[in-house]
């Protein structure tokens, strides 16, 4: 079993390449020409600092549903702080959007706010993405999977699967994962590795995620030796979303002055169900502050608009002028100093 431990893991790009490149290389899908052309233009327009892009973005994280069947208090959805409406990711909308997207998209990522196997459409979904030749992955509480499911996500070509485990205990796992059970999860954990194997499948790259909370932090060594039994690919352990942000924040900071494009306003779309272009990661996905609509408008389209090439400009040389358009974006957090 492979073991990392990440911080900043949305924000530094050395780190994303890190967690995500073992389910890439594991996966039997590869990456055609044409999308390692658009990822180098990519870079090198963010190198150079373009902000009116040729390249096209070529990862997709798409919110399948923001409801969840837990009351997570670490959640914003959980804790009912979320004040988006509630819904979910229909795959018509879906499928017009991979639909411009699928000869540069190398990843897509279907999670958000929610627990994405809650929408009904998710295995069809995850079938769209492989007979497109793209990389899928999925955060789960891995709590509501029926009999056929385990076999459904293996069938549909699932590259990454990312389970919550923030607890090696039945008594921590629950008091971070409210209204799960912890046997259940576990049962589930050993029922799809078991498949896995008897499959002989090498996909999905499975791993356990341990996020690092007051409530847990004791059992780093005990979740150790319990994915190791469980016999996943993988556990990660990060921080919790108010420690990473803070760092992420730190260190942005940091790098502020000389000037180090946000790697997220180059390469990636983060879009709720709502086809809401939004700020990077789940804070984002709260905000009522939207870029533009990838749903009701055209992809390059928004990937160019005004708010885009504003942010693009402001994480490259800080600006008031552009800092005051775009008051209530949740940008201004990292690019605003003091954070």
């Amino acid at each position: 079993m492979q073991y990392l431990s990440l911080t900043n893991t949305a924000f530094a790009l050395g780190q994303t390449f890190t967690r995500y490149l073992a389910p890439i290389v594991n996966s039997p899908k590869r990456i055609g020409l044409k999308k390692v052309f658009n990822t180098l233009h990519a870079e090198l327009e963010r190198r150079i600092k373009k902000v009116t892009l040729k390249s096209t973005p070529f990862v997709l994280h798409f919110e399948p549903t923001n409801l969840c069947n837990l009351r997570c208090p670490i959640c914003y959805t959980g804790s009912g702080k979320n004040p988006i409406p509630k819904g979910y990711l229909s795959f018509a909308n879906y499928k017009k959007v991979i639909d411009q997207l699928k000869d540069y998209l190398i990843l897509v990522r279907l999670d958000g706010l929610g627990e994405s196997f809650l929408n009904s459409d998710i295995f069809s979904m995850i079938e769209y993405a492989t007979k497109n030749n793209i990389i899928s992955a999925i955060s789960t509480n891995f709590t509501t999977f029926k009999p056929d499911d385990f076999k459904k996500v293996i069938d549909a070509g699932l590259d990454y699967l990312i389970i919550s485990l923030d607890g090696a205990t039945k008594e921590t796992y629950e008091k971070v994962r409210v209204g799960a059970r912890f046997e259940t999860v576990l049962s589930s954990i050993k029922e799809i590795v078991k498949l896995k194997k008897s499959l002989k499948s090498k996909t999905p790259f499975i791993e356990s995620q341990f996020i690092i909370f007051e409530e847990s932090i004791h059992e780093l060594e005990q979740i150790k030796k319990l994915s190791e039994k469980l016999g996943v690919d993988r556990l990660l352990v990060k921080e919790s979303r108010e420690d990473n942000l803070q760092s992420m924040r730190t260190m942005l900071r940091d790098k502020l002055p000389k000037g180090k494009p946000c790697y997220w306003l180059w390469y990636v779309l983060n879009v709720a169900w709502t086809g809401e272009l939004k700020a990077c990661c789940t804070s984002g996905l709260v905000s009522p502050f939207s870029f533009g609509n990838i749903i009701e408008n055209s992809i390059l389209s928004e990937w160019n608009n005004k708010t885009m090439k504003n942010l693009r400009q402001l994480s490259i040389k800080r600006d008031k002028n552009i800092e005051e358009s775009l008051e209530g974006c949740k940008c201004l957090g990292c690019y605003k100093i003091p954070v």
